[in-house]
């Protein structure tokens, strides 16, 4: 059974802070914007996977058939046994271990190379793994595989693009969970939160001002904390520190930069700002969150 293990601060393997995080682009090996691979014994050495935390510019997409693996992703770790999908947004600092009779596919694949629907759907569900019991998307998402793998080099870019599209429509709809608590939010309200959220992920590093994002909406700031609110349960200053936040713990955790480099990498110039961000939301400053998570 795959399942949500609970935060891991203390990951396997720990890495040396450095002064950067990694980064991993697509393009450095590739000349397409996407890659499907099977693969089977993976170990941690592999081409593929590194046991060492680093971010991606893309998409990872997991379908494990059989075994197991782990992965810690953003302070959470998460176990996949069996027939099980799961996926990594870009920009997520991760590291994946993989053991004895492990086999299943990866697909890596650009945002830009995605429909605007369906990145907006990977951005916003909740990403736990989730167990493959329904055996008809199984063996579909599996043709779909199948075929995307083995699209000709000479294909055309637009029929690479539809396909790698329809096969990404196939995984989020084995991944999606049908909740009901949001089966009465109305359509526009659910497509107004995921752009919301969207413009939150890509510009929080410059934009702080709740008012900044309803005006890009063409919204008044008291409709789209409703419509916020009335979808996920939070308010629009919410997200916004929640990325802010989260970004701040990968910088003390993972990094060696100083309060003030970091607060400058956030967009603040005065780092007593950020440290009260820091602390009305966590309950620990940054210095000591870094301290107490590395001891």
């Amino acid at each position: 059974m795959s399942k949500y293990i609970g935060e891991n601060y203390n990951f396997i393997g720990q890495m040396k802070p450095k002064e950067e995080i990694p980064v991993h682009h697509i393009h450095t090996h590739l000349k397409d914007s996407f890659f499907v691979r099977f693969y089977q014994n993976l170990d941690d050495g592999s081409e593929i996977w590194m046991n060492t935390k680093h971010r991606d510019e893309y998409y990872i997409l997991l379908v494990l058939e059989n075994g197991s693996l782990k992965l810690n992703v953003d302070f959470q770790c998460f176990e996949l046994n069996g027939r099980s999908v799961f996926y990594v947004k870009p920009g997520q600092i991760h590291d994946v271990y993989f053991f004895d009779g492990n086999a299943g596919w990866v697909i890596a694949v650009e945002p830009g190379f995605l429909h605007r629907s369906y990145r907006q759907e990977l951005d916003n569900m909740q990403v736990v793994p989730n167990s493959l019991d329904d055996n008809e998307h199984f063996q579909l998402l599996q043709r779909m595989l199948q075929i995307v793998k083995n699209i000709p080099e000479t294909s055309s870019p637009k029929l690479k693009k539809d396909l790698i599209n329809s096969l990404v429509g196939v995984f989020i709809a084995c991944f999606r969970k049908e909740a009901q608590s949001t089966a009465a939010i109305p359509e526009r309200w659910q497509q107004l939160y995921n752009q919301f959220r969207e413009n939150v992920s890509h510009d929080f590093l410059a934009v702080k001002k709740p008012s900044q994002y309803a005006d890009s909406l063409h919204l008044s700031l008291s409709y789209l904390n409703e419509v916020v609110k009335s979808v996920s349960g939070f308010t629009v200053s919410y997200w916004i520190n929640y990325e802010i936040v989260l970004e701040a713990k990968r910088l003390l955790y993972h990094t060696s930069l100083t309060i003030k480099e970091i607060s400058y990498k956030l967009g603040y110039e005065d780092p007593a700002y950020l440290s009260r961000i820091f602390t009305n939301n966590t309950g620990l400053s940054p210095l000591s969150f870094r301290k107490k998570n590395r001891e």
